[in-house]
């Protein structure tokens, strides 16, 4: 009687560890099929014309206020 008891309680306490696992690793990662995303993207045009020399920036970056994007050659 005593193993039965060992027995369920040892099973019982591996499969809360297996469920609380697997709820805390959806909790840090949680994923869906079925997800949207969302975001701003804007466009921007320079106030002068010329070739771009230096870009700064890749598709998809995050940028801030005052970053430097790109430098256009100004003697053309």
């Amino acid at each position: 009687m005593l193993k039965k008891l060992i027995t369920t309680i040892a099973v019982l306490a591996i499969a809360g560890y297996f469920t609380y696992d697997n709820y805390a690793s959806y909790i840090e990662n949680p994923w869906t099929r079925d997800g949207q995303v969302r975001a701003d993207i804007i466009q921007i045009t320079p106030r002068v014309t010329g070739p771009v020399i230096d870009l700064n920036v890749e598709d998809n970056s995050h940028v801030k206020k005052g970053d430097v994007l790109f430098k256009i050659d100004k003697h053309l």
